[in-house]
């Protein structure tokens, strides 16, 4: 079974509130909690997110940073907080002065899954020559 990690820093001259709202309008169905230089947390799911990903129609963007960002099981990428808050998906791939929201995670076959997920069968793993069974 999947599993995620996300999290943002929450720097002195940004409402927390909204950092807050950011990542729970992308992944309402994470398990946040708020520390003290930021919020982070876990979820099973980011069936949402992925919805987003796919009315936005950015999926094949998605998956190239997806394929730039696995290592074995795991990946990493970077979403705009600002962005986020508006229910918009923009992906970053470097630091931006207030910081990111960071998506991390460990899925078995990660490509493949992704792919399916998002409607896009063999749009990486067929460059890769990926195995989808």
């Amino acid at each position: 079974m999947p599993e995620y990690s996300v999290s943002a820093p929450v720097y002195p001259s940004e409402n927390g509130e909204a950092v807050l709202t950011a990542l729970r309008t992308l992944f309402p169905e994470a398990r946040l909690t708020r520390m003290d230089k930021g919020i982070s947390g876990t979820a099973d799911s980011i069936a949402h997110l992925l919805e987003l990903i796919i009315e936005q129609k950015i999926r094949y963007s998605f998956l190239e940073e997806l394929a730039r960002n696995f290592r074995g099981e795991c990946f990493s990428i970077q979403l705009n907080k600002q962005a986020a808050t508006v229910g918009k998906v923009n992906l970053v791939d470097e630091t931006k002065p207030l910081g990111n929201i960071s998506l991390s995670g460990k899925v078995e076959r990660g490509i493949i899954f992704f792919e399916r997920e998002l409607k896009a069968e063999g749009y990486i793993s067929s460059r890769y020559n990926i195995n989808r069974r």
